[in-house]
């Protein structure tokens, strides 16, 4: 299989990432609101004692009308190092009137490097529980596993970039197709992406985020279907700081991009973090 040049080239950069950790503690930078995009994931985990939580409403157009609601909450686990969260997925498709939850993600993430060397990495790790109802289109129907690899850098006082490197697989999959017939095959989606912010403010930043995923799906019969989608999202980010609470809204305007079509979406960010 012929691994895309968007995919090769978010390696070498991951890899120039790893082999630069060790460089000397960057200068402290102006403190700023860095760690609430909406498509990347950033390499920052949880500070010990401060859990996240995190609301985002996605809604489309294509290939129907779809709000997608998703709930994620996060927590360091004995310290900064290590962070465990959980993701919980609601859909409702406006065309056919589905609406229920999808599948949970479970996550553990390892703090490998921190913002005081070069670049922060968090690798992650998640299991994909099939809590939706496969038959309806909410969920997969099988247990699968993901792995992304966020890194993170502050290019300067007013700069922060992101990049992203990961892949999904879900085993074993049945679709039933017309006819009645059921088709076994197995999906793998290779997940590469960036974004950039601007650091307009202390709690006001400008962001541009862009993602791409490349999926294969093998069939039992030796068939193989590949397919792409590339997100590109602009948008808007700001804090209160209320006390010990930070309340995070954020708004953007995806434009999904396939082979064959494209359409604009909208996408609503609440974050409120604070101690435990």
């Amino acid at each position: 299989m012929r691994i895309p040049s968007f995919i090769l080239l978010v390696v070498l950069a991951t890899g120039r990432l790893v082999s630069q950790v060790n460089a000397p503690p960057r200068v402290e930078a102006t403190p700023a609101l860095e760690d609430n995009s909406f498509f990347i994931e950033e390499a920052y985990n949880q500070e010990e004692g401060v859990v996240q939580h995190i609301s985002g409403f996605l809604y489309t157009t294509t290939p129907k009308r779809q709000l997608a609601y998703s709930f994620t909450q996060e927590w360091p686990l004995a310290g900064e190092l290590h962070q465990i969260s959980y993701t919980l997925p609601l859909m409702l498709t406006a065309a056919d009137h589905q609406t229920g939850v999808g599948d949970i993600f479970l996550n553990y993430r390892y703090q490998l490097t921190d913002h005081q060397n070069w670049a922060a990495i968090s690798p992650r790790l998640s299991f994909l529980l099939p809590t939706g109802s496969a038959s309806r289109g909410l969920g997969s129907g099988v247990l699968g596993v993901q792995l992304n690899l966020p890194a993170s850098k502050r290019l300067s006082d007013p700069l922060v970039a992101h990049a992203n490197l990961g892949v999904t697989y879900l085993p074993h999959l049945s679709t039933e197709l017309g006819s009645g017939k059921t088709v076994k095959h197995s999906l793998t989606t290779f997940n590469a992406g960036g974004s950039i912010i601007w650091l307009a403010a202390e709690t006001f930043n400008v962001m541009l985020e862009y993602t791409t995923n490349h999926s294969v799906d093998r069939f039992d019969n030796g068939a193989v279907e590949e397919s792409n989608q590339t997100i590109l999202c602009p948008g808007v980010r700001f804090a209160i700081n209320a006390g010990n609470l930070q309340i995070v809204p954020g708004i953007g305007f995806p434009l999904f991009l396939t082979r064959d079509d494209s359409s604009m979406g909208a996408f609503l960010y609440l974050s409120f973090e604070h101690p435990f």
